[in-house]
């Protein structure tokens, strides 16, 4: 599990702006941790390659 920063580390050129922007649109499944919109948000890293393997592979 990444955060929103150790997703821009794993993936180049990616943004805290453009992981939230995904979460938001429901693109990039995500967990809460903590309480409210205080946690912090863990995001898969294999959820968080597949959908930008896939988003590479459709263009």
């Amino acid at each position: 599990m990444l955060t929103v920063k150790e997703c821009t580390e794993a993936v180049r050129g990616l943004s805290e702006h453009t992981v939230r922007k995904l979460i938001k649109q429901g693109k990039l499944p995500y967990l809460r941790t903590g309480d409210g919109v205080n946690g912090k948000m863990l995001i898969n890293k294999a959820d968080l390659l597949a959908y930008f393997n896939g988003q590479a592979a459709n263009k």
